[in-house]
C-alpha cells in the first residue's frame, strides 16, 4: 500500500511538467496519494509500536532492549512522531484542497478529525514517554493494556 502511494508521488512529481490538459488535478491527486500513505503508515505503524511495547514489557531485565524498543516508539523520528507528523501535514494539505474548491465555512467541521488524531497520537506520545520514566525509576512497565497496546504477538 505504501509503495504504491509512493510509487504515484514519485510519478507525480517527477511528470508534473508534462501535465498540460489536467494540471489542475495534480494536487489533488498529490492529497490522495498522502492519503493513502497515511493510511499505510497507520496499519504498519500500529502494528510495530505494539510488537515493540510488548516486547519492552515482556524483558524488562534487559534493559537496553527495553530502551531501544522505547526509542523506536517514542523518540526524534520515532514512529508515533511520524503518525502525528503525518496527520498534521495531512489536515493542511486536505485544507488547502478545500479552499481551493469551496470556501471556509464547514472546513472546521472536517479537519476536527485530523486534529483529534493527531492529539491522540500526541496523548500517546506522553503516555509511553511516562512510562519510560516509570521504567528507568522502577524498572517496570506500565502494562501495555493500559497504554491501548491490546494485541500480544
Amino acid at each position: 500500500m505504501r509503495l504504491g502511494a509512493e510509487h504515484a508521488l514519485e510519478s507525480l512529481y517527477r511528470n508534473t511538467d508534462k501535465a498540460h490538459a489536467n494540471q489542475s488535478t495534480l494536487a489533488d491527486m498529490t492529497l490522495a496519494a498522502w492519503r493513502w500513505d497515511g493510511l499505510g503508515m497507520k496499519a504498519q505503524f500500529t502494528q510495530e509500536i505494539n510488537q515493540f511495547y510488548w516486547d519492552a514489557f515482556l524483558n524488562p531485565t534487559d534493559t537496553e532492549r527495553v530502551g531501544n524498543d522505547l526509542e523506536e516508539i517514542t523518540a526524534i523520528n520515532a514512529r508515533l512522531e511520524d503518525l502525528r507528523d503525518a496527520t498534521t501535514r495531512l489536515s493542511e494539505m486536505y485544507r488547502e484542497a478545500w479552499l481551493r474548491e469551496y470556501n471556509s465555512f464547514w472546513l472546521d467541521n472536517v479537519l476536527v478529525r485530523y486534529d483529534a488524531l493527531a492529539l491522540e497520537f500526541q496523548s500517546k506520545i506522553v503516555a509511553v514517554r511516562q512510562a519510560r520514566r516509570q521504567y528507568d525509576a522502577t524498572k517496570s512497565l506500565t502494562p501495555p493494556q493500559e497504554l491501548g497496546f491490546y494485541w500480544q504477538p
